[in-house]
C-alpha cells in the first residue's frame, strides 16, 4: 500500500552538529526500584542554556538482566538497551528534547549519560 505523501510532515533535527553551548553531557543515575518510567523534558533546561538537545545516549545496564526502553514521542524513535550491556546510543530528538524512560522491574542506579554531540552508536556486552 501506498503512503500518501500530501499526509507526511518534517520535523527539523540539529544531528550531527556541535551546538552553540558547546560539547556537554547531563549524568543521571536512575532507581527503576522507586519508579517503572521517568520521563526527562528538557525544555526549561534549554531556557537556562544548559543543554539545547540530545544527540547520543549512553547507557549503563551492566548490572541489570533487564532492558531499558527510551521512547522520544516527536519523532516516533524507541531505543531498547539490553540488559548486561553498555553503549552509546544516537538518538533523533528535536527541540526541545522530551525523553521517556522506562525499565519495569530494574534496578537501581542505572547511569545514563545525556549527550549533545553526535557520537557513533556503540553497544557492547559486560559479561
Amino acid at each position: 500500500m501506498n503512503i500518501p505523501v500530501q499526509n507526511l510532515q518534517t520535523i527539523p533535527l540539529k544531528n550531527q552538529y556541535i551546538p552553540t553551548e558547546g560539547p556537554k553531557t547531563i549524568p543521571l543515575s536512575l532507581d527503576f526500584t522507586v519508579a517503572d518510567t521517568y520521563q526527562l523534558d528538557l525544555s526549561q533546561d534549554e531556557k537556562l542554556g544548559k543543554i539545547g538537545y540530545i544527540q547520543t545516549i549512553f547507557v549503563d545496564l551492566s548490572g541489570s538482566d533487564i532492558a531499558l526502553t527510551f521512547n522520544i514521542p516527536a519523532v516516533q524513535q524507541k531505543i531498547v538497551a539490553k540488559g548486561r550491556t553498555q553503549g552509546y546510543y544516537p538518538v533523533l530528538v528535536n527541540n526541545p528534547s522530551v525523553v521517556t524512560l522506562t525499565c519495569v522491574g530494574g534496578p537501581a542506579g542505572v547511569a545514563i549519560q545525556l549527550i549533545n554531540v553526535p557520537i557513533p552508536g556503540s553497544v557492547w556486552p559486560t559479561q
